[in-house]
């Protein structure tokens, strides 16, 4: 479970543990001043081995001013598959985006204390990891996100929508990041401000068929 003062999320099966709890400046509201959110950060781990890490952004609420989140959803890449979210005010910013191969030195280079937590428990990242994401601006000034990073055994999830991704994403990655956009919204929109995850699975948890049995 991750929680902050506005959203609670709920990670889902396996072990985790939090990495990193901290405070970041996204925004400038004229007359309010900075609009700050807290950032979480957990991993789910097998023994020392990290296979999925978590991060969480949340303003605690909303200020009321307005915000112009320009192109916080640009996306320009040949790996990344990026959709606006369907059914949010047209002055909101929503997007989701699912990238293969992601960058995981980038990712601990932008997140020093996550690095450097992954450091003191001795933990093993993988080399190379896929990623999905939503987010959520609004034009009052509250916002949320939610990173999934995943080792390569990653399944994703059915119906992804083939010929609107990039040959390196897989359709199932496409599908997670759309759930996760759906679930973000749940959170964000709620006076509770409580979701879950959409199941976090590998091909390591699925058991193999029983052989058939010839009479």
């Amino acid at each position: 479970m991750i929680t902050t003062s506005r959203a609670t999320v709920d990670l889902g099966s396996g072990t985790w543990v939090e990495l990193a709890r901290g405070k970041d400046v996204v925004a400038r509201i004229e007359r309010w001043g900075d609009l700050v959110a807290e950032v979480v950060t957990s991993a789910r781990i097998e023994g020392r081995r990290v296979r999925a890490v978590v991060t969480l952004t949340s303003t605690p609420s909303s200020p009321g001013g307005r915000v112009n989140w320009g192109q916080e959803c640009a996306v320009s890449t040949d790996t990344v598959w990026s959709m606006p979210l369907r059914g949010g005010h047209p002055e909101d910013v929503e997007c989701t985006e699912a990238t293969a191969p992601a960058d995981v030195a980038a990712m601990l280079e932008r997140q020093p204390e996550v690095r450097a937590a992954v450091s003191e428990r001795s933990l093993q990242m993988p080399e190379e990891m896929v990623s999905m994401s939503a987010r959520i601006f609004t034009r009052h000034g509250r916002m949320m996100s939610i990173d999934v990073w995943a080792d390569e055994g990653f399944i994703g999830l059915d119906g992804g929508k083939p010929g609107l991704r990039p040959a390196l994403v897989a359709a199932s990655h496409a599908a997670y990041a759309e759930e996760l956009g759906r679930c973000l919204r749940e959170s964000i929109f709620s006076m509770r401000g409580r979701t879950g995850l959409p199941p976090i699975r590998f091909s390591s948890d699925i058991a193999p068929a029983a052989p058939l049995r010839v009479p």
